[in-house]
């Protein structure tokens, strides 16, 4: 039994490892421009007002600041909205070259911000949340001594050190700063002055001290009326999620809602797992993403649209998907179907924007349905040991049938001494799902696109090998040749295909489970004890699924036995086809060609062309490799 498909995974990772190295360079250069852009944004007030100069020097340094974003961006890898970065940056040159006011620079600045952090999706919040415990002792260790205790730039450093250390309590000149450019201080340092790079602290260490911080401008009377404004529901689409924390400013804040959106923000600043406690947070990303959609394609940009139509489904409302098909199963299929409707609009050759606005509107309304589904079914004391269970029985079952189906194939076949390579499969894939995890949360970012694409390779490997594996098992049933094929080639690269065939069967559910569970983790802080309950539940299914499926196979005979795994594993290719296409297609990877068909989750069964196509070759080339050997089985031997 070769391996060839070994190969081809290893080649196809290699070429990804090669793309996020690549962007990860270009990401770099963008954070560059992006901290020198955050301080023109902040130090341009002390330079210019009322249209003239009145720091000489101060003013030399934000022109130089401005030319150098502008030469920076210039260098840029090419890339779809080049032309507009150039636009954007020439026009702040324009409005420094002039002396235009303080409000108008920032807001240019920002605003070229923006755009570099979508076109280089650039991660401007912490992967993790902020442990704000242990702020106050970092704070102490790193920065009280030039910062002062208070934050009001009195440290016992301060005298020696020029320029002077920020007062992180003025907030005239905090409102231009957002938590992001707070950590791209702390990381970067500032060049000229005492303010080093704090390298040796972890990303997650300098996240907390942003978010600590960039709490001191703000007063405890803003702070009381955030938690109101948040309970109110006021301002709900306002800040839908940690991105929304740590990129906005009090000063576009208080330009959108006033002063309640300063208040707001100074809230989840010192709260930022408010926005976690309500189940429903991720359809209101889902909604805010699904608006941003509607805006690209208003003003014509098309890739942008079917871009933030994906990010709608994976950032938001793939991440409460499974509670609501626990309190609505029927709201939950009929969101998917149409989302998955409104991106291949999105991506038809010439969408109309009527229709796409038309379309975009019946998905909020079911969107703000499935929300007030979700806040009455999130009071169940249940609800969070359900979703738990489900979550981790529907995750970890098929990974138990293809494990128990190749230990006991080796049980049966007497290679007891090979189980630890099968063992040594599914253990390191377990163990790296965990590193992966870790690696997504604490070093990289790991998209919602990049996560489903991933799984969705994975799927599509398995499903070959399943394949390749079943009809080897079939081919295999008779006794005889089942005997010359032990005796003469399981060995070394066989068994070592055992070994990546758990291996993947495992590792492909293990990344996304976890990730889940984290969601569910934080969005039901009162329910965490439910939830190891469902886990612990569900853990004691699976094992008892595993040893019902081994026993029951040991107990067949041999040609029954390989004929009946035979016929599972292809069974699971032909789920996991299913699966690995709808994982691409949510991706965005592959368009959707919906048509009238049942949709069976559990089977891989999705209502369209692609899906549908790629399940129906598989069951076709099943049918012609049984006839090839019942042909093969009549002819007369020698």
């Amino acid at each position: 039994m070769e391996n060839p498909c070994v190969r081809t995974w290893l080649a196809v990772f290699m070429f990804m490892l090669f793309s996020v190295v690549v962007h990860a360079d270009e990401r770099a250069d963008a954070e560059n421009i992006l901290h020198t852009l955050d301080y023109l944004a902040v130090d341009y007030a002390g330079a210019v007002a009322n249209g003239q100069v009145i720091n000489t020097r101060e003013y030399a340094e934000q022109w130089e600041f401005t030319q150098r974003i502008a030469q920076q961006v210039a260098q840029l890898a090419a890339r779809p909205e080049q032309l507009v970065l150039r636009q954007r940056a020439q026009t702040l040159v324009s409005a420094v070259q002039t002396y235009q006011s303080a409000d108008t620079v920032a807001k240019l600045s920002n605003e070229l911000a923006t755009a570099l952090i979508d076109e280089f999706a650039i991660v401007v919040a912490p992967r993790t949340q902020p442990d704000l415990a242990s702020a106050p002792t970092l704070y102490t260790q790193y920065c009280s001594q030039c910062h002062g205790a208070s934050g009001a730039g009195d440290g016992e450093q301060a005298a020696r050190l020029t320029p002077p250390p920020a007062n992180l309590r003025d907030a005239t000149r905090q409102q231009q700063r957002s938590l992001y450019s707070v950590y791209s201080t702390i990381t970067r340092g500032v060049d000229g002055t005492g303010m080093a790079a704090f390298t040796q602290l972890t990303d997650a260490q300098r996240w907390t001290l942003a978010f600590y911080v960039g709490g001191f401008s703000a007063s405890p009377e803003q702070v009381q009326r955030g938690e109101q404004v948040l309970e109110s529901g006021a301002h709900s689409m306002l800040i839908t999620d940690m991105a929304g924390i740590t990129g906005a400013t009090p000063a576009a804040l208080r330009a959108a809602q006033g002063d309640d959106g300063v208040a707001l923000l100074a809230y989840l600043r010192a709260h930022p797992e408010a926005l976690m406690r309500n189940v429903s947070a991720g359809l209101d990303v889902s909604l805010t993403k699904l608006r941003a959609s509607v805006a690209e394609s208003r003003a014509g940009r098309k890739t942008q649209a079917y871009d933030a139509a994906v990010a709608s489904y994976l950032q938001g409302y793939e991440l409460v998907e499974t509670q609501l098909r626990l309190a609505a199963p029927e709201l939950a299929e009929q969101i998917e179907e149409k989302m998955a409707e409104y991106r291949e609009y999105l991506g038809s050759e010439r969408p109309m924007f009527d229709q796409v606005s038309a379309r975009a509107q019946e998905l909020e309304t079911l969107l703000e349905q499935a929300s007030t589904r979700l806040a009455s079914a999130s009071t169940t004391p249940l609800m969070g040991a359900f979703s738990a269970f489900i979550l981790l029985l529907r995750e970890g079952v098929e990974a138990i049938l293809v494990l128990s189906a190749i230990v006991s194939f080796l049980v049966k076949t007497e290679r007891r001494e090979s189980l630890h390579y099968v063992h040594a499969g599914w253990i390191s894939a377990l163990a790296l799902g965990v590193v992966t995890w870790i690696v997504a949360t604490q070093l990289f970012s790991i998209s919602g696109a990049n996560r489903e694409f991933t799984e969705g390779m994975t799927a599509l490997l398995a499903a070959v090998i399943l394949v390749y594996m079943g009809y080897w098992l079939h081919s295999n049933a008779n006794i005889q040749r089942w005997k010359e094929f032990i005796h003469s080639k399981l060995q070394g690269k066989s068994l070592w295909t055992l070994v990546f065939m758990s291996f993947l069967a495992v590792y492909r559910e293990v990344f996304e489970t976890i990730l889940f569970f984290e969601t569910l983790w934080l969005q039901m802080p009162d329910q965490h004890r439910e939830l190891l309950y469902g886990i612990a539940a569900a853990a004691l299914l699976l094992a008892g699924i595993a040893w019902g499926m081994f026993r029951f196979s040991l107990r067949l005979p041999l040609r029954q036995f390989f004929n009946v795994n035979a016929i599972l594993l292809f069974v699971l290719a032909v789920i996991f086809t299913g699966k690995g296409i709808a994982a691409l297609q949510e991706a965005g990877t592959f368009r959707i060609h919906p048509v009238s068909f049942p949709r069976i989750d559990v089977l891989g069964v999705f209502p369209n062309l692609e899906v549908l196509g790629a399940q129906a070759l598989l069951l076709l080339l099943a049918g012609l490799w049984l006839a090839t050997d019942r042909i093969k089985a009549k002819k007369p031997k020698a």
